[in-house]
């Protein structure tokens, strides 16, 4: 059982690097601002899920406003062998990816005609990968999953009317499960799992400027949240099994946008963002016990700081229907030689598109189609079974729609 115990911690490691969040943030905050590829949400005043991206723009609301929304998400993913030295067999999985839905939930008060109060609950990172439990890389992955989930209150001051400052706190809660098969015996394997979670807090901050009628401005901040994730380690009908943690933490985020009137009915926007993802550099293990005859383990992630920029714009079809259009280009933070069989992540490049409809003066409906496009990409990995050598090629559809109301 000594490799098995060997191939535990190894698992267990890359869990640690799937609650991180692997390049998988989440940025389905609002369906009206899907439609555009997410250009101009940080300068989007009439939107409450603006607030994730910059707690400012809750002065743009006059009255109690309510928005529900939901995402459903199929990735597909091809994997294609590239030379594998498997000595314990498999076959080549086309199952990389699945389906899964994204809700979130925003309201705004208005106080007065200057202070508002937002408050925001949504996911903010999370990946399902998958394969089946008899490919040439179950040793490596079977299934990974996270899920990240953001509370944030915020409060936004009006200090002129050209101009407003905002800032919130952030409770995040984030938990994973991942899960592998693993060699006890010849022919005989066991399905490894690790299951944590943890609860970390943070911060954000925003601005909102007007300099001139029709144009804004806006820059948002979300701090770095740490997370002590707790987990439990299993090796399936053997008995083992032990606890530990993991000390990560999540990046700090800047965005930047800035919206244009052209027209009456003809708005063009821009978003820029930084995530400093080089703050996962290493990733350190820590058992509570001497079960596996070790008490800490690490490895090297050398992950860099990444950029997204969104252009987009909106425009006014009727009185009632609005018609939307983006693009953006989101960089993986990952490194080719650092890449693993439970996070193929790459390049995406987002088209999107939208409609929002007015029915009266109270509710508002958004619907949103996006495509992601991934950079195909190689990697390799030396698991219990021998080398995997591959190919992934993979691609995201998404449609969102929300519901908003006003009070």
């Amino acid at each position: 059982m000594k490799k098995s115990t060997k191939l535990l911690f190894a698992a267990a490691l890359a869990s640690c690097a799937v609650a991180y969040g692997a390049g998988f943030t989440i940025l389905e905050q609002s369906a009206r601002g899907m439609g555009r590829a997410l250009a101009g949400m940080t300068v989007e005043s009439s939107d409450p899920g603006s607030i994730y991206f910059n707690p400012a723009t809750a002065t743009g609301t006059e009255r109690p406003e309510i928005a529900i929304g939901n995402h459903v998400l199929y990735v597909y993913g091809h994997i294609k062998d590239k030379g594998s030295d498997v000595q314990l067999g498999g076959d080549e999985s086309n199952n990389l990816g699945g389906w899964s839905m994204v809700p979130n939930l925003y309201y705004i008060q208005p106080l007065n005609n200057k202070v508002s109060l937002g408050f925001g609950l949504s996911a903010t990172s999370g990946t399902k990968t998958s394969y089946n439990n008899y490919w040439m890389g179950r040793y490596g992955a079977t299934m990974t999953e996270l899920t990240v989930m953001d509370f944030s209150t915020v409060v936004a001051w009006k200090i002129q009317d050209n101009l407003s400052l905002g800032a919130g706190l952030v409770v995040e809660k984030a938990g994973m499960v991942m899960e592998q098969m693993v060699p006890v015996a010849r022919g005989v394997d066991r399905k490894m799992s690790v299951d944590g979670d943890s609860i970390g807090l943070g911060f954000t901050l925003g601005v909102l400027y007007e300099p001139i009628d029709g144009t804004k401005v806006g820059l948002g901040y979300r701090s770095r949240i740490k997370h002590d994730i707790d987990f439990d380690a299993k090796l399936k009908h053997t008995g083992i099994s032990t606890d530990g943690s993991c000390d990560i933490e999540l990046p700090q985020i800047v965005n930047f946008g800035v919206e244009q009137k052209l027209t009456e009915k003809w708005d063009v926007m821009m978003d820029i963002s930084w995530s400093e993802w080089s703050v996962l550099d290493q990733l350190k293990l820590k058992f509570d016990d001497m079960t596996f005859g070790q008490k800490e383990i690490s490895k090297d992630m050398k992950w860099r700081d990444n950029w997204r920029i969104a252009v987009g714009t909106a425009y006014q079809l009727t009185d009632k229907l609005t018609g939307r259009f983006g693009l953006a280009f989101d960089q993986t933070p990952t490194q080719n030689e650092y890449r693993n069989l439970k996070l193929p992540d790459a390049n995406r490049y987002w088209l999107s598109t939208g409609l929002g409809y007015k029915f009266n003066d109270n509710v508002r409906v958004d619907l949103a189609y996006t495509h992601l496009f991934m950079d195909s990409q190689s990697f390799k990995e030396v698991t219990a079974g021998g080398t995997v050598r591959a190919k992934t090629r993979s691609r995201t559809e998404l449609v969102s729609f929300s519901i908003t109301y006003s009070f």
